[in-house]
């Protein structure tokens, strides 16, 4: 028949020439064998060409029996060959006792899932694999599937390292962190709050209000808090809460919204206590107010001058006592107000109050075509860190003073 295989079989006997011929049909037969052949040749192709690594090892000394390629690279080398005659897994275990921890187990369960562990590479370096196997006890061997996970692993390390070094900063900072959901209520919110607040962090979280706004703020804070769900950011907001102990702190807030595939995830917060900040400021405008009613109403000159020597400030009084408008002076120096010899005078006092001294002298003036002698006070102005930034000065007119004393003397 068409298509069909036999096979046959004659006998000769002797006598009248006869022959006996048997056929048998092989069709099934040599079908079967051809696609056993082509399994076994796809297998192979998958087997070699697979993306994870396939192998077999020795239960004795974990030597490789077979492997496919990728198994070979993932080792450190280019032909299956090569990794077949010269790496032995049990001396390339990184970590001690790794390898008899994976036969305990496998041997208990024979078989072991998602076993991690590090191994050398042909050249030394290191990688992390990730492998699959069962134990075969009878015929000597384990075979199962790796991967390599070092990038996974690597990655995994540095989300790791990033997310404790940034729960550092947000647990160590001097600000309040919090998180906000869409619905308004806390998510989260940083130790700060302890200090700021005097809340501990579950009871601003279990806490059924948005905040600790101070009463007088509310309307205010109100319309920003509806703002911020609805996404709005807010950047150095004052307002003023109220603590657990019933005091007021004055805050500044700053928030960004959080989206995801544009919808609103979470709101992110910095809340920082200014009070110091505001208190400071409010003594040194008060002080402020002082000196400048001190400075105004002073009978005595006052003046400040920069390290250049010129007038940057004076008071009614300096005019008063100079005879010259306020303009006059202000941008000025001596040598250019006043006669050579006076400004040179000058001049020397100024320049060792500029090295750090206080000088204190006694300074003969025509004024108004009448001599006049002021009694000087001088001293260093510094900033914060010390540098010298200018000069201030009183000046009081002593010359009835000195009239007196001499009359003074005269009589006696």
């Amino acid at each position: 028949a068409a298509g069909s295989r036999s096979m046959s079989e004659g006998w000769y006997s002797p006598g009248p020439k006869r022959f006996v011929t048997i056929f048998e049909d092989i069709t099934e037969k040599r079908t079967i064998e051809e696609e056993l052949k082509e399994n076994k040749e796809r297998y192979q192709a998958l087997y070699n060409n697979a993306q994870v690594g396939l192998f077999r090892t020795r239960i004795s000394d974990g030597k490789i029996m077979e492997c496919n390629l990728s198994c070979a690279l993932m080792f450190g080398y280019n032909a299956i060959e090569d990794c077949i005659n010269e790496y032995v897994t049990s001396e390339n275990y990184v970590d001690p006792g790794m390898r008899e921890k994976m036969l305990e187990l496998i041997r208990s369960n024979g078989e072991i899932k998602n076993f991690i562990a590090r191994f050398q590479r042909k050249d030394g370096s290191v990688f992390w694999s990730n492998f699959t196997a069962k134990i075969h006890p009878d015929k000597g061997y384990i075979e199962g599937v790796i991967s390599d996970i070092t990038d996974k692993v690597m990655a995994e390390q540095a989300l790791r390292e990033s997310e404790e070094k940034y729960r550092s900063i947000v647990e160590n900072s001097s600000d309040i962190i919090m998180l906000t959901r869409p619905d308004g209520k806390i998510a989260y919110i940083s130790p700060q709050c302890r200090q700021i607040l005097g809340y501990e962090q579950h009871e601003v979280i279990a806490n059924k209000r948005p905040w600790y706004t101070y009463r007088d703020d509310q309307p205010k804070i109100k319309i920003l808090h509806a703002q911020a769900l609805q996404g709005i950011p807010g950047s150095n907001v004052e307002y003023r809460i109220m603590t657990k102990a019933g005091g007021i702190k004055n805050i500044l807030h700053s928030w960004s919204p959080i989206f995801k595939d544009g919808r609103l995830q979470m709101i992110v917060s910095v809340v920082r206590d200014i009070t110091d900040r505001i208190h400071a400021e409010q003594a040194m405008r008060e002080s402020e107010i002082r000196f400048r009613t001190i400075f105004e109403t002073a009978v005595d000159s006052i003046f400040i001058k920069n390290t250049r020597r010129e007038y940057v400030s004076v008071n009614p009084a300096t005019e008063r006592l100079l005879g010259l408008a306020i303009p006059q002076l202000l941008g000025h120096t001596d040598e250019e107000l006043f006669d050579q010899t006076i400004g040179r005078h000058i001049k020397e006092m100024d320049e060792r109050v500029l090295v750090g001294h206080t000088v204190e002298d006694e300074v003969p003036l025509i004024i108004r075509g009448e001599q006049r002698i002021f009694h000087v006070v001088k001293a260093p102005i510094k900033d914060a860190l010390g540098a010298i930034t200018g000069i201030c000065g009183i000046v009081r007119d002593i010359t009835e003073k000195r009239r007196m004393e001499e009359e003074l003397i005269k009589t006696e």
